[in-house]
């Protein structure tokens, strides 16, 4: 073999290894992540998002799913900026709206919660009292599902509290050829390059 058919080979391998790394990450992933954190895995303190950080990233007080948007979009930024490989944000949009609190069961202690309905979403925005959390889902099928909910401390005291749940927006991603079907376009395409340069 060549060494040019030998290079185009490991350069289609590196490629595909890479997309299939991308689908392989664990679901759900917290990624209401601090652009000015130094320490893994980089998220605000108790892995929530203040009212007051929040209104900073949207420019809006507002509880929307439009705010939450632009809220989830710059928190993907930020885990990318962090983290590898990357969260894709292509053709991100509205998928589910919930605001209805009794479709959210809260354990007894607080800590965990599950949602009255199904569906397979990429992204979630949870208003947890007067805090926000962005998380990474991948097409998670949410029904029956425990989500943690982070607990913060009650003023200056070592008393920990729960906040309840008030709303779930969800998001899913525009349609994107799966990993495999790329991976088989790229090495086409990379064996292709390979031919040419042979016949020029």
């Amino acid at each position: 073999m060549k060494a040019n058919n030998i290079k185009n080979l490991i350069t289609a391998t590196v490629v595909v290894a890479g997309l299939y790394a991308m689908t392989a990450v664990a679901v759900p992933i917290n990624i209401t992540v601090d652009a000015l954190s130094t320490v893994s895995p980089y998220l605000y303190p108790n892995g929530l998002a203040t009212k007051s950080v929040y209104e900073g990233i949207t420019g809006s007080p507002d509880n929307s799913p439009a705010t939450n948007l632009k809220f989830l979009e710059k928190e993907i930024e930020n885990y990318n900026a962090k983290n590898n490989p990357d969260l894709s944000e292509f053709g991100l949009s509205l998928a589910l709206n919930e605001e209805e609190v009794s479709k959210f069961t809260t354990a007894t202690d607080k800590k965990t919660f599950q949602v009255d309905f199904s569906g397979k979403y990429d992204y979630v925005v949870f208003h947890i009292g007067d805090y926000y959390e962005a998380m990474y889902l991948g097409s998670l099928e949410i029904s029956g599902h425990n989500f943690d909910v982070p607990g913060v401390p009650n003023g200056n005291s070592t008393q920990t509290i729960y906040h309840t749940i008030s709303s779930a927006r969800f998001y899913n991603l525009g349609n994107v050829p799966d990993a495999g079907t790329t991976a088989f376009a790229l090495c086409a395409a990379l064996m292709g390059l390979g031919i040419m340069r042979r016949r020029i």
